[in-house]
């Protein structure tokens, strides 16, 4: 009975970390096409910005979250313009659930 619910218990968790993930996903998705200010004026100014050689830019944003060992890790999510300033690319990494979203 005891693994019965264990296995449950990480059915769930897993359940709802792919929906969390999949949330991430979907806000990150909807500024695909989106233009580079208003991507800006609903983000704030970015962690880093990287001017590309073909024209474009890639802007990251970080976020400091702490494990539950009490280390430190960086969330980054990250969008890369075009040279017309419209968002071609996105990606993030290392996001836990709670701060998936840019306050």
């Amino acid at each position: 009975m005891r693994d019965r619910l264990g296995i449950l218990i990480a059915c769930v968790a897993c359940t709802l970390s792919l929906s969390c993930a999949s949330a991430l996903q979907k806000n990150m998705e909807s500024w695909m096409g989106s233009q580079e200010s208003q991507l800006l004026a609903a983000w704030g100014a970015p962690d880093t910005r990287v001017s590309l050689t073909e024209g474009g830019t890639v802007y990251t944003w970080v976020d400091t979250w702490y494990q539950q060992n009490g280390q430190p890790a960086n969330c980054r999510k990250t969008f890369t313009m075009d040279p017309r300033g419209v968002v071609v690319n996105w990606s993030y990494s290392n996001c836990p659930v709670r701060i998936w979203q840019r306050e």
